[in-house]
């Protein structure tokens, strides 16, 4: 028998995360990871093959000390990581030839958007700015990261903050996954430093 449960909406406060580290030129750079906030939302769909939630999260920079050489440029970015336990796009078939029939595409179908329309490809993300609409493929077992955030660094302190971000992923069955992320990159004329922190990995 195949139980269909659509639940009641959640919200959880997940911890901050800071890290720090020296680059080769001498500057000290700090990088935080704070105000994260995933709610869990029953899914427009009603169905037990998609999940549904909306994301905030902040990372934030900063560069002190005394460098042996001027920093040229520098980002700090912000995003999630998602894994699909078992992809069932293309059809499950449960017990003596009940076929689900699901007809949402070759693969699990990961969407992130923050207002509606069309889908903008997967290397949205790779821009400065806040991503409008991220659209990618998981695969079974796999991880996708997607960058949700870029901001180029103008002076010694940047941050970028994205809110109630809507994730949802379809054909994915089984555990799905999700694990922000926070990443400093700084460049002087002698070297490119970068630097990451990650959130505890939680539910959707």
């Amino acid at each position: 028998m195949v139980f269909l449960g659509w639940g009641v909406a959640r919200a959880d406060a997940l911890a901050d995360k800071f890290g720090e580290f020296e680059t080769d030129d001498g500057w000290q750079v700090s990088l935080y990871k704070v105000e994260e906030q995933l709610n869990r939302w029953p899914n427009l769909a009603a169905t037990a093959f998609t999940r549904e939630a909306f994301v905030s999260v902040k990372a934030v920079a900063s560069i002190g000390g005394s460098g042996r050489a001027p920093v040229m440029s520098g980002t700090v970015s912000t995003g999630v990581q998602i894994g699909c336990m078992i992809n069932v796009s293309s059809g499950v078939t449960v017990g003596t030839g009940l076929n689900l029939g699901l007809s949402v595409g070759v693969n699990g179908g990961l969407t992130i958007s923050q207002s509606p329309g069309d889908n903008v490809g997967g290397n949205a993300g790779a821009n400065a700015g806040v991503s409008p609409n991220i659209s990618t493929t998981l695969q079974p077992g796999g991880i996708t990261t997607v960058t949700l955030g870029t901001k180029p660094l103008a002076s010694a302190y940047g941050s970028a903050h994205v809110r109630e971000v809507d994730v949802k992923i379809d054909g994915c069955g089984g555990y799905v996954s999700i694990r922000t992320f926070a990443t400093v990159s700084v460049s002087t004329p002698n070297a490119d430093d970068a630097y990451s922190v990650y959130g505890d990995p939680t539910w959707l």
